[in-house]
């Protein structure tokens, strides 16, 4: 009995394992450039800048439940930071996924409409354990310039989701198509 689940085990884990996604399977890579054309402003207290449909955002005004790309630096100053317009070295790309905390103080209960409840009677409940957690599906893209040695990489993410069908395809990380509408006029890849 013991090699019969040991090997239906190594079975699941194989399987698994041929599903992940590589560096390899993007359409931008190591060695490619990423331009940016504008300059970028890091607001004080901040790491990073959003961007969201061809415009600057940042991480309270983003929409969540949509594709986005955030640019980072290295430092965390009290001031305000500019990244120039400039051509990035791509150093290394990398596939990731991010879980978000969720709010444990309510979520309407009309929001199991989801999960087939299908119930829309407006009681506040808590889901802290409930259902498989939020994630965002993102590609990595580690940058190098001389002239801007804090800029550290531009991370693309799919949109919010739990795992739930209704949620695709934007709940994907986003292709290189998809990343240029994300960018707009800020940047581009070469």
């Amino acid at each position: 009995m013991f090699k019969i689940f040991s090997l239906l085990l190594a079975g699941a884990i194989l399987s698994g394992c041929s599903q992940f996604e590589t560096a390899k399977d993007s359409d931008i890579q190591p060695g490619q450039f990423f331009v940016l054309k504008q300059p970028i402003e890091i607001l004080p207290d901040h790491t990073r800048r959003f961007i969201q449909n061809g415009q600057l955002t940042t991480r309270a005004q983003f929409e969540r439940r949509a594709q986005h790309c955030r640019i980072e630096v290295r430092t965390l100053k009290e001031s305000a930071q500019t990244i120039q317009p400039d051509r990035f070295e791509i150093t290394r790309v990398r596939f990731d996924s991010e879980p978000i905390a969720r709010n444990t103080s309510s979520m309407m209960l009309a929001s199991n409409v989801r999960f087939g409840i299908g119930i829309n009677i407006g009681i506040p409940m808590s889901f802290n354990d409930d259902g498989p957690p939020e994630m965002m599906e993102l590609i990595e893209f580690q940058l190098a310039s001389d002239r801007q040695p804090d800029v550290m990489r531009l991370v693309c993410a799919g949109a919010l989701s739990d795992g739930h069908p209704a949620d695709l395809p934007d709940s994907k990380r986003p292709n290189g198509e998809q990343i240029k509408n994300i960018l707009g006029e800020i940047g581009y890849f070469e």
